[in-house]
């Protein structure tokens, strides 16, 4: 998604119940996951969100 919206989606989900379950690559992506054990990846379109587990991303 555009990354001017990935952190607020990311608080809407967490809001609605969903569990973070990795942010590791923030704010590149973020895994989520449901009470059931769903999980679902936020990514920021790669246009200017850094991964800084990526060492050629700066």
């Amino acid at each position: 998604m555009a990354r001017e919206h990935a952190a607020s989606r990311l608080a809407e989900a967490v809001a609605a119940g969903g569990i973070l379950v990795d942010d590791s690559h923030a704010p590149a992506a973020w895994i989520l996951a449901d009470r059931a054990g769903n999980k679902v990846c936020i990514a920021a379109w790669p246009d200017g969100a850094v991964d800084p587990q990526d060492p050629g991303s700066d």
